[in-house]
């Protein structure tokens, strides 16, 4: 199994791309507190972070900004997990007669550059990272660390957020640029000139002896941009534009921008673009948002503390053999 959604054209559209940067600003804003009843733990965890961010040349906020990201649009992040005695002051410890070297650091890999190794019965067995063209690492099950949401059954990867949405964002899309063309042809008016009258139609002029409507087309096509024409009472003229008749597609717009932003779990309040919510409407709207943003919060926060924050414990002096 392969991932390869981030690059998908409707994460380009406003609307996704505002709510899922919103969306991040608010699961990070508060930043993130290491908490414990042993406070030895927290000053040993604060302290391995220290040497990983070190090791790594990247700062832990840094790393969970990547996991963060990779979750919201994809509903997948990978860390690879490297260990080296020398890099790390983290003890060595043995899980049965196995020897576990301790780890070193955490890098994280894009998710649309790795693929799953699954064997015959659907079980992921390792990893495959594709550095470029024709060039690869694979990587055993326990050197990858892999958070997944959403998964459908039968499938090891998380399905990605916009999934449900994105038959309704590319109509969005669609619509609005049938809209787009509309306003510009219809942005310059038709100007209608209806020379003579029921009773003395058009004819010849018998002046020149050209023909009535020939002579005003001639006047209208020479006519200066900021100019006008002086006619005599057998001349009717006409803007004729859209009438208030032509333009409604926004209805269908406002339709189906809604369905994004409810398979988006945000809203036109939140967004900044709301202009007839109510207070209390707007608080309603916004308690969806803020539920599914703790939802993010609490698969992010027990990832890093099961995967991550645990196996750097286990490696306390005081843990090991």
């Amino acid at each position: 199994e392969s991932i390869s959604y981030i690059n998908d054209e409707r994460y380009t559209e406003s609307f996704v791309s505002a709510a899922l940067s919103k969306k991040k600003n608010l699961i990070l804003k508060d930043g993130y507190k290491l908490v414990s009843e042993n406070e030895g733990d927290v000053k040993y965890i604060k302290r391995r972070l220290n040497e990983i961010s070190f090791v790594t040349e990247k700062s832990f906020n840094e790393l969970l900004s990547e996991v963060t990201n990779s979750v919201l649009y994809n509903h997948n992040s990978f860390l690879y997990v490297a260990r080296k005695e020398k890099s790390s002051t983290g003890s060595v410890r043995y899980e049965g007669s196995k020897k576990v070297i301790p780890i070193a650091g955490f890098f994280y890999i894009p998710e649309t550059k790795i693929d799953l190794l699954e064997n015959e019965l659907n079980d992921v067995v390792g990893y495959r990272y594709n550095i470029s063209r024709g060039i690869y690492n694979e990587f055993k099950k326990n050197e990858i660390l892999h958070l997944a949401l959403n998964k459908k059954p039968g499938l090891n990867i998380g399905t990605p957020p916009l999934e449900p949405v994105k038959d309704d964002i590319l109509s969005l899309r669609q619509i609005e640029e049938s809209l787009e063309r509309l306003i510009y042809k219809l942005s310059i008016p038709l100007i209608h000139m209806k020379v003579g009258t029921e009773k003395l139609p058009a004819g010849k002029d018998r002046t020149t002896g050209r023909l009535e409507v020939d002579i005003v087309n001639d006047m209208m096509l020479n006519m200066d941009e900021a100019g006008g024409i002086t006619t005599s009472e057998r001349v009717d003229i006409k803007m004729i534009g859209a009438e208030s008749q032509a333009l409604r597609l926004s209805s269908y717009i406002d339709h189906f921008k809604n369905r994004v932003l409810v398979g988006l779990t945000i809203s036109d309040v939140d967004l900044g673009t709301g202009t007839s919510t109510t207070g209390g409407a707007a608080s309603v709207v916004s308690e969806a948002l803020r539920q599914n943003v703790e939802m993010y919060q609490t698969y992010i926060e027990n990832f890093i503390t099961d995967n991550m924050i645990t196996p750097l414990l286990l490696e306390k002096e005081s843990n090991s053999k």
